[in-house]
């Protein structure tokens, strides 16, 4: 058996990878690369990432995401060509959904660009996921998760938005 020591409010837990669920697996690495890069949830990579590899210079972000798919050499299967196979993007919508089991409720919550370029949140939602292997209660996600309130009225207008990924 192979196990992550973690703590959870000061105590501490033992959590046995080999069945750590793909948000669990996801939030883990979302742990690890921590600092790594400069975070821009708005945006998968600020590079074109299909001209060639992007080696990250001073400037270059990435959201949570984007950074995954960058340290996994930007998987085959998710390359997106033209009717002359020309390679023209990168399929991150598809990639998030085999790393997350197709779950769009993790999507939103770990992933989502409206969530602000914060570190410290970004590791309290990568956590939280680790620990639980789940997402907050969505009500709670502004009150006490961090996205900002604009987010959270401009989803008001598509009523429940994130609620119908439940049913």
């Amino acid at each position: 058996m192979t196990t992550l020591n973690l703590m959870d409010n000061g105590k501490p837990l033992t959590l046995d990878i080999t069945k750590l669920s793909g948000a669990q697996l996801t939030a883990f690495r979302i742990l690890t690369m921590l600092g790594e890069f400069k975070l821009d949830m708005q945006t998968f990579c600020s590079v074109n990432p299909m001209k060639k590899r992007p080696e990250p210079r001073c400037g270059t972000t990435f959201c949570l995401l984007g950074w995954l798919a960058f340290v996994d050499n930007y998987p085959d299967k998710f390359k997106e060509y033209d009717v002359d196979e020309e390679l023209i993007g990168f399929d991150f919508r598809a990639y998030a959904d085999v790393l997350l089991n197709q779950d769009k409720v993790m999507y939103h919550f770990l992933f989502d660009g409206d969530w602000p370029s914060d570190w410290e949140l970004a590791e309290r939602r990568a956590h939280h996921v680790l620990l639980h292997g789940t997402f907050p209660d969505i009500d709670t996600w502004v009150r006490e998760w961090g996205l900002p309130r604009k987010a959270e009225l401009a989803k008001e207008e598509n009523k429940n938005w994130l609620k119908s990924f439940l049913n």
